[in-house]
């Protein structure tokens, strides 16, 4: 969030190209990133109050507990846990294309400088994880 503000700040005093079409696109390109990681971080809750063994990893340490032994996944739920990872990696795929995409439509269209519209949207993106696993993590 320092980096996209701090170099909008740059373009506002060093290059004086700041409008208010460039405040419309940054506000854009901040709500295009705080949807991706809002909609990144809702999946991962989700997996992590669905599947708590799966997410924390296969040592029992990882999850706060030393004494239970970690069963081994049945074939269905390897098969499942399969998909939920390639889901998973698809979702990312998709949200990081459509950032890259939104900053390189700012950028060729000429109304932000190229170090804020790669920044901005990145700051959105975990602005909305952060407030996404608030109080979820102690």
């Amino acid at each position: 969030m320092v980096g996209g503000v701090g170099s909008l700040g740059y373009q506002l005093l060093v290059n004086h190209t700041y409008s208010w079409v460039t405040f419309l696109t940054s506000s854009v390109l901040i709500a295009v990133g705080a949807a991706c990681g809002l909609g990144q971080a809702r999946y991962h809750r989700y997996l992590f109050a669905t599947f708590p063994e799966r997410v924390c990893g296969t040592d029992a340490d990882s999850c706060g507990s030393t004494q239970q032994e970690v069963p081994r996944p049945s074939r269905r739920c390897r098969r499942s846990s399969t998909l939920g990872v390639v889901l998973s990696l698809r979702i990312s795929i998709a949200g990081a294309a459509l950032i890259f995409g939104a900053s390189a439509v700012a950028i060729i269209r000429g109304e932000l400088d190229p170090l804020p519209a790669v920044l901005v949207p990145w700051a959105g993106f975990y602005w909305a994880k952060l407030f996404c696993w608030r109080g979820v993590v102690d």
